[in-house]
């Protein structure tokens, strides 16, 4: 078969065509090179062009700060509105732009990063801390395709292994206390809610009255309320096992119908969601009062930050023998492993009670 023979462009060049990077929406970037010998040395043009391009001395200056918003701007167009709001948002304003804001991307190097590792794992746990360096590579990658870095600082880290930690949790006698005390505090409901069904702070606030059925006694969760771009917002909850109906008791759909007057329950001033702010204000000034309240009678009940209220409240079910499938429902969880892994803490008199020790 005869070789096809290299086709000229009418204004009499040879064109060859290659990949010199991506635009921030993932898309390729083409580049073209012309010789009017023929198409080799087109091709030898842009192998050239791609070496230099690789041996560049100095990058383009743009700091770290001023490259995450064109960034974020096409992320919020290409992934899951939770996604962008929960994990995008969150990580750049609370996680990145603190520690790498103001620092010119071309001398960011590898050591800089490793050092933001070993701090953040000692701060998190390692999925959190590999979730953030996944998007952190993601971010880099980009600046390298854009010509602002010549390579990816998070390539090679290894993330140390996770020691086993365990969250802070209420015992059985200390969650009736706290429970009975949020009878007599302003604040109360709100705790009584959060410790006795186990919400997340961004679930609780997203309730509104209308997703309480006084008749049925359920609460619908469909929806989350988080602080982002410095205004609080309303969405979607933080993935599909998270929409869920739970029934609550008859003391607490009364107590909702009795204080909530406006539209979200955690707000009793206005119809706006509570800021997270002013929530955990309230939850921390609620938490000394019932400190304070039990010293008096020579009884001690630890600070709990509201996560561990959620915990509190699964590691409770689960050694009261509760089922798994029913308690993974209430929580919004979808993996039963997961479930008793992470929350399931026996109290050592109860096992030595079921196995006769």
């Amino acid at each position: 078969m005869p070789r096809v023979k290299e086709q000229k462009r009418n204004d009499g060049y040879y064109e060859y065509k290659c990949v010199v990077g991506k635009n921030f929406d993932g898309s390729t970037v083409y580049k073209s090179f012309y010789s009017k010998k023929s198409k080799a040395d087109a091709r030898k043009k842009a192998e050239d062009f791609m070496i230099s391009k690789s041996q560049e001395i100095e990058p383009e200056q743009m700091t770290f700060q001023a490259f995450s918003e064109p960034f974020l701007k096409a992320a919020e167009t290409r992934v899951k509105k939770t996604t962008y709001r929960n994990s995008y948002c969150t990580y750049f304003n609370k996680h990145y732009l603190p520690y790498f804001g103001d620092c010119l991307l071309s001398e960011i190097k590898k050591s800089d990063v490793e050092a933001f590792v070993i701090e953040k794992q000692n701060e998190l746990a390692l999925a959190t801390v590999k979730n953030l360096m996944r998007l952190l590579s993601s971010f880099f990658n980009d600046a390298v395709d854009n010509g602002y870095m010549k390579s990816n600082p998070c390539r090679n880290i290894r993330l140390k292994p996770d020691k086993k930690k365990f969250k802070n949790v209420y015992t059985p006698d200390q969650v009736d206390k706290v429970l009975e005390y949020c009878k007599q505090d302003p604040f109360g409901l709100n705790i009584h809610i959060m410790l006795s069904y186990g919400m997340s702070v961004s679930e609780f606030l997203g309730i509104t009255i209308d997703d309480v059925n006084f008749e049925d006694l359920t609460i619908s969760i469909n929806k989350s309320a988080v602080y982002a771009k410095g205004e609080m917002l309303v969405g979607e909850t933080k993935n599909i096992h998270r929409n869920r109906v739970i029934a609550i008791s008859k003391e607490t759909a009364d107590w909702i119908k009795r204080e909530a007057k406006h539209k979200y329950i955690s707000n009793n001033s206005n119809d706006k969601v509570l800021p997270v702010f002013m929530f955990r204000y309230r939850y921390s000034m609620f938490m000394r009062r019932m400190q304070a309240y039990y010293f008096k009678q020579n009884i001690i009940i630890p600070y709990l930050n509201p996560h561990e209220l959620r915990h509190t409240r699964a590691s409770t079910w689960v050694n009261e023998g509760k089922n798994l499938f029913a308690i993974a429902e209430m929580m919004g969880w979808s993996d039963l492993s997961m479930l008793r892994k992470v929350y399931a803490h026996p109290d050592i008199q109860e096992l030595r009670k079921s196995l006769n020790l």
